[in-house]
């Protein structure tokens, strides 16, 4: 909540399928810390940020969505590099790091990411994990 400006909101849609997963809860927590830091840097005040999740066969994802400043196509090959800023971001502060540790990560995980963006529309970030349950 603290990195939220005055009138974001987060909007949780989550599947109701797993109820349960298995992973490395450290790894994950950073991920997910991450883009919805981003969401929140990269968006106005008064946006919303979505977090969603369901099944895909047999993975499941995590979906966050913002509202924010999109990303450049001519930046988005280098988006997961090391120290890349997108050129869009001058005013915005930050090192270039943090979507290359979450790939780093989120490939330890043994998961995928994705992301589609649109200028002055925003973004929306997808990891894919192998789906691991209790129950296995």
């Amino acid at each position: 909540e603290g990195q939220l400006k005055p009138g974001q909101q987060v909007i949780l849609d989550l599947a109701e399928e797993p109820r349960t997963i298995v992973s490395d809860p450290k790894l994950l927590r950073h991920v997910l810390t991450n883009l919805i830091s981003n969401a929140a840097k990269y968006s106005p005040a008064g946006t919303e940020i979505t977090i969603s999740s369901g099944l895909s066969g047999d993975h499941f994802f995590i979906r966050v969505t913002d509202q924010g400043i999109g990303i450049p196509p001519e930046d988005r090959q280098h988006l997961f590099d090391r120290f890349f800023r997108a050129r869009n971001v001058e005013n915005v502060q930050g090192t270039g790091l943090g979507l290359n540790i979450v790939r780093h990560y989120v490939k330890l995980l043994g998961g995928t990411i994705d992301f589609v963006s649109e200028m002055g529309r925003g973004s929306s970030f997808t990891i894919g994990l192998p789906l691991k349950t209790t129950e296995e």
